[in-house]
């Protein structure tokens, strides 16, 4: 007896049909399904509201390679607020409504203001800035990156092998091989800022002007020190791992 509304990207970068699939078998057993709002280039948000009360915010997709293979993350949020801020771009989106303004100062909403939020994040930073990172390829990311580092900030961030992600090319020689290294497994599809180890962006943003400008994208902001100690201990293991990306 449960309400269940489904809403997804109608042709998804790399499974331009499977989405078809899966909206016939949800609709045979009468779960109401709809493509995401055509007004963005590409719906790439993942995230739920469960009965109103609290939401799933992820970084992946709903595939196997999120279950098994990724790095990615997820944040479980309860503050009423954010957690009504979130269900009504739900269903904004869902009744093909424009939502012209994001009130809630941890929402990150794509592309209304995911670009300013980010980049105000970024430029917070006083000591370090901590990246799981699937696609740094935006000019005024990679800029505002450069000026922390020339500020004395220490950045460091974790992308895939440039073999599979090779858009990051011009990121890597721009910040340097101390600054932006390789994790070859498992594969970085995650999207996570950890800025003076104080507080937490995750979502679905790709650092790309597509992701920031364009996309329907969310993602939320918190400081909550249970999540911090959980990502700043996971972020020094995995550095520890990294490679030169050349090497990848």
């Amino acid at each position: 007896g449960v309400d269940v509304k489904v809403m997804m990207e109608k042709s998804p970068v790399g499974a331009d049909s499977e989405n078809w699939d899966v909206k016939t078998k949800l609709m045979h057993y009468g779960i109401p399904v709809k493509w995401a709002n055509p007004e963005y280039f590409l719906t790439h948000a993942k995230f739920m509201v469960i009965d109103g009360k609290e939401a799933m915010v992820l970084t992946g997709n709903f595939t196997h390679s999120f279950m098994h293979k990724n790095r990615e993350f997820g944040i479980i949020v309860k503050d009423a607020a954010k957690v009504e801020a979130i269900k009504e771009i739900f269903e904004k989106d869902w009744n093909r409504e424009t939502l012209t303004e994001n009130s809630n100062p941890e929402i990150v909403l794509s592309p209304i203001d995911g670009r300013e939020k980010i980049i105000n994040l970024l430029n917070s930073a006083t000591s370090t800035i901590d990246i799981w990172q699937q696609s740094v390829q935006d000019d005024e990311v990679i800029e505002t990156l450069k000026a922390k580092i020339a500020e004395g900030v220490t950045v460091r961030i974790i992308i895939p092998s440039l073999y599979r992600a090779s858009g990051n090319s011009t990121a890597v020689g721009e910040l340097g091989t101390n600054s932006i290294r390789s994790l070859l497994d498992p594969y970085i599809h995650a999207k996570l800022v950890i800025i003076d180890k104080k507080s937490t962006y995750i979502g679905s943003n790709n650092f790309t002007a597509t992701s920031l400008d364009q996309n329907r994208e969310l993602g939320v902001i918190t400081d909550d020190p249970e999540i911090l100690n959980t990502l700043n201990m996971l972020f020094e293991i995995e550095w520890e791992q990294t490679i030169d990306p050349y090497d990848s």
